[in-house]
């Protein structure tokens, strides 16, 4: 098996927390494509762990609905959970 598909990238964004439900319900669309996680969703700070083999697919994706969604990357320290722009 290729060793690409065990190793995982996280993506930071924040998004509309009203919109955190329909990104979800169109990543989970994409069949192990990612999984994501809420960390705070007051802010609407949301963690996306990536497979690397599926990145290309996942920026695309991401491409596509940044506008509908504004996904904004947000830069996040990790292991600390803090996050450095806001």
């Amino acid at each position: 098996m290729n060793p690409e598909t065990f190793r995982m990238k996280k993506h930071y964004f924040y998004v509309d927390p009203r919109e955190i439900y329909f990104f979800k319900f169109i990543l989970e669309g994409y069949d192990g494509l990612g999984v994501i996680n809420t960390i705070d969703r007051e802010k609407g700070l949301i963690r996306v762990v990536v497979p690397e083999c599926q990145t290309e697919v996942f920026e695309m994706l991401v491409s596509a609905l940044s506008e509908e969604l504004r996904l904004i990357p947000a830069d996040v320290v990790e292991g600390e959970g803090e996050v450095a722009n806001n």
